[in-house]
């Protein structure tokens, strides 16, 4: 199965507070993950993946994705064995100009 959302996380929105998004997921292993960064963000976008409380992506608490015009895309093992089947995705956004998408693929 892949999974595509895209995530809009609006302007002047600080880290402490991130936009929380769930994402609706089955029972199963995660292979690959995959982030495109939409054009013109200039890295004021960032992303962390959490499993409930345990930052999952990327691997060092407090760390996050962010891209000048480029995706981020590895593979990885991750065991969805358990209910209810759901990561969470927190993103900002310190761009105090434009709201800013980002496409994640699982």
């Amino acid at each position: 199965m892949i999974y595509a959302y895209s995530i809009t996380t609006p302007k002047n929105t600080p880290e402490t507070a991130k936009q929380k998004t769930t994402l609706k997921l089955t029972k199963g292993i995660i292979h690959q993950l995959d982030i495109d960064f939409a054009r013109g963000q200039r890295g004021t976008l960032r992303v962390q993946v959490f499993d409930a409380l345990h930052q999952i992506w990327p691997t060092n608490t407090g760390g996050y994705f962010t891209g000048v015009n480029r995706g981020i895309s590895f593979r990885e093992y991750v065991e969805i064995l358990k209910q209810p089947y759901e990561l969470q995705v927190y993103s900002w956004n310190i761009s105090v100009s434009y709201d800013h998408t980002f496409n994640l693929k699982i």
